[in-house]
């Protein structure tokens, strides 16, 4: 009956120790990483690549399923993508199909999630979970966070948009 609450419970007191995420602005790197390939697998095991998203800036999340501070940041990360709509986003891990469905299945997050099917860019390379990194419309990255954060606070808004339009 209460097999979920230990994970639930975890994840609540992540949250309230999330900070804001403004401290990661990067100068944009070299090429774009729309030029790069990366092929990614969405939920309904559609194959993309990742110059589908080239011409708009994209935000990236790299994730996994039992990385507690992950799963605390989504909900903030959600009500991000709400207060920037012209700003793509998308959720990128490294786990097998099953656990993938799993997740998805049972997560009750309005986010778009994927697969990652091939190597990651150097541009896009990360070490630790989570990892979110910024691109503007040209596939520069402008900024990478990482570690888990609160992304809806007032500073955390406006390193972004700082990071995309100055």
């Amino acid at each position: 009956y209460f097999s979920g609450f230990p994970l639930w419970l975890n994840i609540q007191v992540t949250k309230w120790q999330l900070d804001d995420a403004n401290k990661e602005l990067i100068a944009p790197y070299g090429e774009s990483v729309y030029q790069s390939s990366l092929s990614l697998e969405d939920t309904d095991g559609n194959v993309v690549d990742l110059s589908t998203f080239g011409g708009k800036p994209l935000f990236i999340n790299f994730w996994q399923s039992w990385c507690v501070p992950c799963l605390a940041e989504f909900e903030s990360l959600s009500d991000l993508q709400n207060q920037m709509p012209n700003v793509e986003f998308i959720f990128i891990t490294t786990e097998e199909r099953a656990v993938f469905n799993q997740f998805v299945n049972k997560a009750g997050h309005e986010l778009s999630f994927y697969r990652l099917l091939s190597k990651v860019p150097p541009p896009l390379q990360y070490k630790v979970v989570p990892t979110s990194l910024l691109l503007n419309e040209d596939g520069g990255v402008v900024y990478r966070h990482y570690g888990a954060a609160n992304w809806v606070s007032q500073s955390s808004i406006l390193t972004l948009e700082k990071a995309l339009y100055e």
